[in-house]
């Protein structure tokens, strides 16, 4: 059970610091470009709560996807690491 909690510790450390890494800076980054672009008229007619909303949820999806299965290494590979 020591060892579980372990592991589920990790897990959330790991998270942690995925989501307080550079990718939360390039969204932090770029919501406040889509705002200016969408005022301009650069952007076309979207929602912006849409638009971060689809931002946060894709960098929470691949920081727990990357958590979950970030070091694995088995199986067929497109590149061979020397």
């Amino acid at each position: 059970m020591a060892e579980w909690g372990a592991r589920h510790q990790g897990w959330r450390a790991s998270l942690r610091a995925r989501l307080s890494g550079p990718a939360m800076l390039a969204v932090l980054l770029v919501v406040p470009l889509f705002v200016a672009g969408s005022s301009t008229g650069l952007l076309a007619e979207a929602s912006i709560p849409l638009i971060v909303g689809l931002l946060v949820g894709a960098l929470v999806a691949t920081s727990i996807a990357y958590t979950l299965w970030g070091d694995a290494t088995s199986g067929w590979r497109l590149w061979r690491s020397a």
